[in-house]
């Protein structure tokens, strides 16, 4: 049974999350949160505040993915092992396990990333992000890099499998299934577009499970605090958690907040690329700190250096673009044609994976070290 708005102060009220008190007093505010899951926010004045999640009945996958996050959400909370983990999550509050039902106690007074970004308005961002995602990053793939906390039994559940954008060029017959008439202009532009297939085949041939990897990382994904000292990051969402390639999480926060340059440029015939760069909300050049800070505060915490450093920051330039086309393709999911922007996000990817050297240079502003002689020697 799912529950809805009238269904939940009673759930909470039979488990002790909440007082009659609060209901008597008018201090329950619920309101749908749904996106993929059927998620409600329970918000209180005087008390913690909680987020529902619970599977859709037309996603029956997602029993699956909400179970996994708790059991991920568990062991982090139990585990001394992973305790610096703590500092960026979310507190599990229950789990219904025979409904998939997930409770999390709300960050106070935390804004989705996104938002945040839009808040500061034309021409600004928050160069500090970087360095915090960086930070987040490190320490998750830190955690786990160590074999015996990877394949800890708690988690044999967890998959492995290489993340699905990476055969969207020659695609199952599970995913057209589903495919909207923008999806099939895309596809047909992958399948024709042999430096994207082959650039894809050759990212799924160097996929590597190193450590436990986020898998779903993007604006909409994180929490930023900013009433105290310093701004502090939460990460949530870990429905997709997988053991896998940090290279890939890296990639997709690079790709994440690229993606928020491309989507702040107004798009039309009658523009030249030189206006329509002109006219970004969000410029280039104010974002390219932010990923300096991400990269700088990731290869610092997670001691890479070298040849290492310039192996994965090479495997990372191109696991942004794989996200790009990713992201273009979840962007026209339900459209009738490929959007302006959306056939820009494929532009940029192919760019990226035509020449990563040049894109790690002049997109992300992060010199490209793997063609330097000093790497070549490392």
């Amino acid at each position: 049974m799912t529950l809805g708005i009238d269904d939940v102060a009673a759930f909470l009220l039979e488990r002790g999350l909440v007082d009659r008190r609060d209901i008597v007093r008018g201090d329950l505010q619920i309101v749908d949160a749904s996106r993929r899951n059927r998620n409600l926010r329970v918000v209180r004045r005087q008390a913690p505040s909680y987020f529902l999640k619970q599977p859709d009945p037309g996603e029956p996958e997602t029993h699956g993915t909400l179970t996994a996050e708790a059991r991920y959400y568990e062991l982090c909370e139990t585990d001394p092992r992973v305790k610096p983990i703590r500092a960026f999550l979310p507190r599990r509050v229950a789990f219904v396990a025979d409904r998939a039902l997930l409770v999390l106690e709300l960050v106070d007074g935390a804004t989705p990333l996104r938002e945040h970004y839009v808040s500061l308005g034309a021409g600004k961002f928050p160069v500090e992000i970087g360095a915090l995602l960086g930070r987040a990053l490190a320490t998750l793939h830190r955690t786990f890099r160590d074999p015996v906390l990877r394949d800890d039994p708690r988690l044999q559940f967890l998959p492995e499998s290489r993340p699905w954008v990476l055969r969207a060029h020659k695609p199952i017959p599970e995913m057209l299934e589903r495919l909207s008439a923008a999806n099939c202009q895309m596809l047909k532009i992958l399948q024709e577009a042999e430096g994207i297939g082959r650039s894809l085949d050759e990212l799924g041939k160097d996929w590597r499970v190193e450590t436990l990897q986020h898998s779903d990382l993007r604006a909409d994904n994180l929490l930023l605090v900013t009433s105290g000292a310093a701004p502090r990051l939460y990460i949530v969402d870990w429905e997709l958690v997988q053991r896998g390639d940090p290279a890939w999480d890296v990639g997709a926060m690079l790709q994440d907040l690229l993606l928020f340059w491309i989507q702040s440029m107004p798009i039309s015939a009658q523009s030249s690329p030189e206006q329509m760069l002109a006219e970004a909300k969000f410029p280039l050049s104010t974002i390219i700190p932010a990923f300096r800070g991400l990269w700088d505060t990731y290869r610092r915490e997670t001691d890479l250096g070298g040849r290492d450093a310039a192996m994965f920051l090479w495997r990372a330039v191109r696991a942004s673009a794989a996200r790009m086309v990713q992201s273009a393709y979840e962007h026209c999911r339900q459209a009738t044609a490929l959007s302006d922007h959306a056939v820009l996000m494929l532009q940029v990817a192919a760019n990226i994976l035509a020449d990563p050297a040049t894109a790690s240079l002049h997109l992300f502003g992060i010199p490209p070290t793997w063609i330097l002689p000093h790497a070549r020697r490392a």
